[in-house]
């Protein structure tokens, strides 16, 4: 589904996540018919001029000398590790400023903490 900014009233944050479908089915005449489905409403449904169906097979990058060629989302797995770094980091001293931190000098026996002088 495509949106144009110039024709939406609406606020991003009130448009909802939908599911879209393509959806290939073959009619009495032996033709492929492909439907576009939202939320369970036939939005398309267009007749191609085709009598198999468009299904194609993945095939994954292929490097000469390699078994096990890197994965496409590689970088990405990358990225989102750093990402989870600075989340981490963040909630610590998030978590270390709204608590605070005790310290004491080495080889001092303190047992309780109080707010008395």
């Amino acid at each position: 589904m495509i949106r144009n900014s110039e024709e939406t009233t609406q606020k991003d944050s009130e448009l909802g996540t939908v599911m879209v479908y393509e959806v290939y089915e073959k009619n009495e005449n032996d033709k492929i018919t492909m439907k576009v489905v939202i939320n369970n409403e036939t939005v398309k449904t267009e007749e191609l001029d085709m009598e198999d169906f468009p299904i194609l097979a993945y095939q994954p990058e292929r490097f000469a000398g390699k078994l096990y060629p890197s994965p496409w989302i590689d970088p990405i797995i990358e990225l989102n590790k750093s990402l989870n770094r600075i989340y981490s980091s963040l909630e610590e001293r998030i978590y270390t400023f709204s608590k605070g931190r005790w310290m004491a000098k080495r080889n001092e026996n303190i047992s309780n903490i109080t707010d008395q002088n």
